[in-house]
């Protein structure tokens, strides 16, 4: 199991095909490479595909370790020499302060997204179990939450998955958002 970041630390966890870990600076054309993709895009962040729009959302995630002390990882697949393998994909938490109509204070975003090349392989389940155990021990006080378009059926499932329920919609940039949540208020109480 990981242990609580650390300023410039992010824990590393691993699954049976997936090392999760900090993003690096040589990450960032892949990074680019997933988000200026419209498949992702489309269900994340609609016409933020530039350059700029990348690399603000890379340093944002990067950063979001050292100001709230979690975050999202990379997802690099196993069997290759660790830091060189390739980047598939990110998943962890969020807290951007978002302002779309819930309250989401006690709340902590669940985020993934895969490129791709990478989809409908199973990755993002099993990234998503070993970033939901680091959560139950590191956040256990915050309720998880999820924030879904309403057309992205995989991340409906995988929300589902993990004990996730549909509970509010709204709409942001001309899309239903969904909001998931367990039927627990925290992680602590989810164990209990």
């Amino acid at each position: 199991m990981g242990t609580m970041a650390t300023m410039h630390s992010v824990p590393e966890l691993e699954t049976e095909r997936l090392r999760l870990r900090g993003y690096e600076l040589r990450d960032f054309e892949g990074f680019h490479q997933c988000w200026s993709d419209p498949r992702i895009l489309r269900h994340i962040a609609p016409g933020t595909g530039s350059r700029e729009s990348s690399w603000r959302r890379f340093s944002a995630l990067v950063g979001h370790w050292q100001l709230r002390g979690y975050g999202i990882w990379a997802l690099e697949r196993k069997g290759e020499e660790p830091g060189h393998g390739v980047v598939i994909g990110s998943a962890g938490f969020l807290n951007v302060e978002r302002d779309i109509g819930f309250d989401l204070d006690g709340c902590v975003e669940l985020a993934w997204a895969l490129a791709p090349d990478f989809h409908r392989q199973n990755y993002a389940s099993e990234a998503m179990r070993a970033v939901y155990a680091w959560g139950a021990e590191f956040l256990a006080d915050r309720q998880p939450v999820a924030l879904i378009d309403a057309d992205n059926a995989p991340s409906r499932r995988l929300a589902s998955k993990l004990g996730l329920r549909r509970v509010a919609e709204t709409s942001k940039d001309d899309a239903i958002v969904l909001l998931y949540a367990t039927q627990h208020r925290t992680w602590l109480e989810l164990s209990g």
